[in-house]
């Protein structure tokens, strides 16, 4: 799969679709998305949930293009939490800088990176979630 086009009226998906495709290079998202934008031509989500009188609000990386040729990649501030497996499949990238924002990781968001040499996470209070990395082939 090389393209991705979300819909407005599509609010929620799970990113295992396009999670390990290795040829993707175009995510499209409609302008009036409530949910789901792109920002340098990743896919990100900002979540809000409302239940009695609390609202929480919150972003996330879904997906990181694999098929881009950047060295580094600094994660914008404000993004909260990194989906799983949003990096499979990148071949290029050497650097991920997470930003103070960022609360949640969950390492099988790093699975598969064959070029990961480093990562800085800004926040000394970011959560790690340890889990089983998984491998699939396309």
């Amino acid at each position: 799969m090389e393209e991705v086009v979300i819909p407005a009226s599509l609010t929620y998906f799970s990113a295992d679709i396009i999670s390990y495709s290795s040829k993707l290079t175009t995510i499209t998202v409609a302008e009036d998305n409530e949910v789901y934008y792109t920002s340098d031509g990743n896919l990100y989500a900002h979540y809000k949930y409302e239940w009695e009188d609390i609202v929480e609000e919150y972003y996330a990386l879904i997906k990181y293009i694999p098929t881009k040729t950047d060295k580094v990649y600094i994660v914008p501030e404000g993004i909260n939490d990194i989906s799983y497996y949003a990096f499979t499949k990148v071949t290029d990238l050497e650097e991920i800088i997470l930003p103070e924002t960022l609360e949640y990781l969950y390492l099988d968001s790093l699975a598969e990176i064959s070029s990961l040499k480093k990562i800085a996470i800004l926040n000394p209070d970011t959560e790690l979630e340890i889990e089983d990395i998984t491998y699939f082939e396309d």
